[in-house]
């Protein structure tokens, strides 16, 4: 067993039990990455297009609050809606901003070592099933405050991210194998979500007496991860032929 994961299950073992034991509802900020999004003097229009349109779709999305909420053993998280303000509702670039960070709804039951995933994609209502994996991770001994936690990176491979690599920090301070953007399996409560061109972090926690209930997502048709991926591989495939056609025309 990696020896640091050892260590994280011993301060879990003698973690504040009061933390352990309440539920808990977390907000999120996202802290824009622009470096990678440069405007280079070799680049063309088009690229330069969509720089500024991400640019700006990224500036939008620093608006947004992800809310995570969880129990003991259910978890659910997503971009909280009710925030949205009459300029982010009037923009084309909210559906880019949300894509970008995450759409739909991520929920996580530890108990039944399932994930899913509810949005609407290609004009239809999905809920995308998943396992929790824990050992996909990597837990490093390279570690960092956020906020007022000790916090631990981990990662794991990602064939779909650019980066090749998904990257995590989390805090065994609250023992709760818990994330947002359906990210979980870790011994502690994930802080801080490192992508590209953002960072998700935590900014706020309340803890609650007793419990709440989660409501599982129930709205759209229940598929495997694989079976979803290979739809909108299809759909990108059917959408660059269409556009070949229409250059060729």
């Amino acid at each position: 067993m990696n020896k640091y994961l050892l260590t994280f299950l011993f301060v879990l073992l003698f973690s504040t039990i009061s933390i352990g034991q309440e539920s808990a509802i977390c907000s999120y900020q996202i802290i824009p990455l622009k470096e990678h999004l440069k405007i280079l003097s070799t680049d063309n229009k088009s690229q330069r297009d969509s720089k500024e349109m991400l640019i700006k779709a990224l500036d939008l999305a620093s608006s947004f609050k992800y809310t995570l909420e969880f129990n003991s053993t259910e978890a659910l998280s997503s971009i909280d809606n009710t925030l949205d303000n009459e300029n982010s509702r009037n923009s084309f670039l909210l559906p880019v901003a949300k894509a970008l960070i995450g759409k739909g709804i991520y929920y996580q039951n530890i108990s039944e070592h399932i994930q899913l995933r509810q949005l609407s994609s290609m004009g239809q209502e999905f809920i995308i099933r998943d396992s929790i994996k824990s050992n996909e991770w990597n837990i490093s001994k390279e570690h960092r405050k956020i906020g007022k936690f000790n916090c631990y990176k981990a990662t794991k491979n990602c064939n779909s991210c650019n980066r090749g690599m998904e990257e995590v920090w989390f805090t065994p301070e609250v023992p709760k194998s818990f994330g947002p953007l359906g990210y979980g399996g870790l011994p502690g409560l994930i802080i801080a979500v490192q992508k590209k061109t953002f960072i998700l972090q935590l900014t706020e926690i309340k803890l609650m007496e007793g419990t709440f209930k989660i409501d599982k997502p129930s709205k759209g048709k229940m598929v495997s991860v694989d079976y979803y991926n290979s739809l909108t591989k299809q759909a990108r495939k059917r959408a660059s032929n269409m556009r070949d056609s229409t250059f060729k025309n």
